[in-house]
């Protein structure tokens, strides 16, 4: 059953694309924590942030298929949107400012 599965296309391939990786994070423990923590963190205020407002703008006021057809379920306009996404862009951009020690 083993030796199958040693036998399979493309595992040697697998194996020595996945070794160079298993081997780095053996000697560095904390390799991965700082990119998987800038990942998170931008990639949910872009995604939770930013995003729905300009959903909600695409499909109030955007031009083509379906815009300007949707039933408006949270009240405010064109400024309170404008408001959400500037002020998750700016949450965004004030965070990277300190990752980066520009402050």
């Amino acid at each position: 059953m083993l030796w199958g599965f040693l036998q399979q296309k493309g595992f040697p391939t697998r194996t020595c694309g996945a070794m160079h990786t298993l081997l780095l994070a053996k000697s560095r423990v904390d390799l991965h924590e700082c990119p998987t923590q800038v990942a998170g963190g931008y990639g949910m205020a872009g995604l939770y942030g930013v995003v729905p407002p300009l959903m909600a703008w695409r499909l109030r006021y955007g031009s083509g298929s379906g815009g300007g057809q949707a039933d408006e379920w949270v009240p405010g306009g064109r400024a309170a949107l404008a408001v959400l996404c500037t002020s998750a862009v700016a949450v965004e951009v004030g965070q990277l400012s300190l990752d980066l020690h520009w402050l």
